[in-house]
């Protein structure tokens, strides 16, 4: 009697992992995707990421001839400052 109701138990706790496995969270992602241009030139390239803090990144960019940075803001999804060398 008691193995009956060991293998019932077990069968209904089979049943309820499978329901929650298949009706888990539906939710893909959280986050929203931005597609941003730096609208760089055919011989400029993006040679170094820094990060600066948790809301700045340095982006290092470098031509033939120059390099210079884009300090961006992450949080506020625009650049902030230039530097130039």
């Amino acid at each position: 009697m008691a193995l009956a109701i060991l293998i019932i138990f077990c069968f209904v706790a089979l049943i309820v992992g499978v329901y929650l496995k298949i009706t888990g969270n539906q939710n893909i992602s959280e986050y929203n995707i931005n597609n941003i241009s730096l609208g760089l030139a055919e011989s400029e390239k993006i040679t170094d990421i820094k990060v600066i803090n948790e809301n700045q990144l340095l982006i290092i960019i470098s031509n033939s001839e120059n390099t210079y940075g884009y300090v961006y803001d992450t949080e506020k999804n625009l650049i902030i400052s230039n530097i130039k060398r």
